[in-house]
């Protein structure tokens, strides 16, 4: 439906859902932010948000990722023209009004998007620090200005916890960064503990790669309790926000050292219970003793609290629940309509069918993305993954989701296999000299996808 252009109030309401609806963080670190800020935080996040899911989660090539981030930079200078037409942008134009805030924090994030949509190693770490400058910091920038700090002192402790969070945000995310074919440790850090690339990308874990991911975590630990400093030099809300994301950033760490620094086989998973901790540490922070907490603050208490505390009771499942959540993104960020027609489903069928279709995503993909170095040995690593989930220990976050699904509905293997020998068509061939060989290579990508899909919705 088009949009007022004075349709402001209904441009956040649009943020808001978007926001509170992609990502469990950015809920529950909400509500310890003042009211009046909220919607503003919400319009920031929901520009940011979309951006990232074109660059960095989208199958097109990265020709129309671009493109498409092209736009999204002309969007956003008719957002600081007045001429604004999209709610993501009408809602942002009153934002940077309100607070009086440059462009040049947007700018620097669509120039890093632009680098995922183009993905390519970093040599050292002055490169990778310098696309976190695009990535992670604006975004703690942009935060200041809200509260109405704009000095330098606080914008370069604000960048120390915010490429600290991006550094460990990595670090979990290794092994799943690995199998989409990005490795965003430096090169000279591989080079200087005798690892390589395809270490990495092939998940073999030994005594060096555990060493190298011990010198990046210190390295991300160092920059986040330094950061923190930033929570005294603020106001007290504030400050707790600061403390409870930085907190964020050390448990996420802390998790990476209980599993050894092994994070090449499986995901890190912090748990729900770890996360009340956290909320309560960061609430417990501010105020003092003796003070009065004030009727929107326990209202944030109350909220925070009974947002993080609900799962608690199920620990026990919180992984393999992670496991199918990051299924049904992969779903939802497709910009599929099956993810959509899913929601017709039991919770259980739905589920397997979020782990089945990641698992083609991810498959076809290594084909479609031209940036992929290396994708016959990503097809061979997702090969020995299906070994691994029909044999009960899987390693990869897709791989534990399907071999639950396994369990529960008769998928055979063979059409998995089928699969990953279609898409491996794709890259030696490109022409058919007959239909019957055309019909081979449909039924091997796609009929395949349907016979799985059958066994999960029933049939007679």
């Amino acid at each position: 439906m088009p949009w007022a252009e004075n349709d402001v109030a209904g441009a956040y309401r649009f943020c808001w859902r978007l926001a509170t609806s992609h990502y469990e963080n950015f809920t529950v670190g909400s509500w310890l932010l003042p009211r009046r800020l909220r919607q503003h935080i919400a319009a920031i996040y929901a520009f940011a948000r979309t951006a990232d899911d074109i660059a960095d989660e989208g199958f097109a090539p990265s020709a129309e990722r671009l493109a498409k981030l092209a736009l999204h930079e002309k969007e956003l200078e008719a957002c600081y023209r007045g001429t604004a037409t999209s709610p993501i942008f009408i809602a942002l134009a009153d934002t940077v009004a309100r607070f009086d805030i440059p462009m040049d924090p947007f700018r620097r994030l669509l120039s890093a998007f632009r680098s995922d949509a183009e993905f390519r190693p970093f040599a050292d770490f002055d490169e990778l620090r310098e696309y976190c400058r695009g990535s992670a910091n604006p975004v703690g920038h942009l935060i200041l200005y809200l509260f109405g700090y704009r000095d330098a002192e606080r914008q370069a402790l604000a960048d120390q916890i915010c490429t600290g969070l991006q550094l460990a945000n990595f670090w979990q995310d290794l092994c799943v960064d690995a199998a989409k074919g990005r490795v965003y440790v430096p090169q000279c850090d591989l080079a200087r503990f005798g690892c390589t690339q395809d270490d990495l990308l092939n998940g073999r874990s030994s005594e060096a790669t555990r060493a190298l991911i011990e010198f990046e975590v210190d390295r991300a630990r160092t920059m986040l309790r330094q950061g923190v400093r930033l929570a005294d030099l603020v106001d007290r809300r504030f400050g707790r926000e600061i403390r409870f994301f930085a907190e964020g950033g050390l448990t996420i760490l802390d998790v990476i050292e209980a599993r050894r620094f092994d994070v090449l086989r499986e995901r890190p998973i912090v748990t729900k219970a770890a996360k009340t901790r956290l909320v309560l540490r960061a609430l417990a922070g501010f105020p003092g003793a003796g003070h009065e907490w004030s009727e929107p603050e326990s209202e944030a208490i109350e909220t925070a609290v009974a947002a993080t505390a609900q799962g608690v009771a199920a620990t026990a499942s919180s992984r393999l629940d992670a496991d199918y959540e990051y299924c049904q993104e992969i779903t939802r960020r497709s910009s599929s309509n099956f993810y959509y027609a899913f929601h017709l489903l039991s919770p259980e069928r739905r589920n397997a069918l979020y782990a089945v279709y990641a698992f083609c995503r991810f498959i076809d993909d290594v084909a479609d993305d031209d940036s992929r170095r290396h994708p016959q040995a990503l097809l061979d690593r997702w090969r020995e993954e299906l070994t691994a989930v029909y044999a009960g220990n899987p390693q990869h976050v897709i791989g534990r989701a399907l071999a639950d699904s396994v369990r529960r509905f008769p998928l055979e293997q063979r059409h998995f296999l089928d699969l990953i020998r279609g898409v491996e068509t794709d890259l030696t061939r490109r022409r058919y000299e007959s239909f019957d060989e055309l019909h081979r290579y449909c039924y091997l990508v796609a009929s395949t996808v349907g016979l799985l899909c059958i066994e999960i919705f029933g049939y007679r």
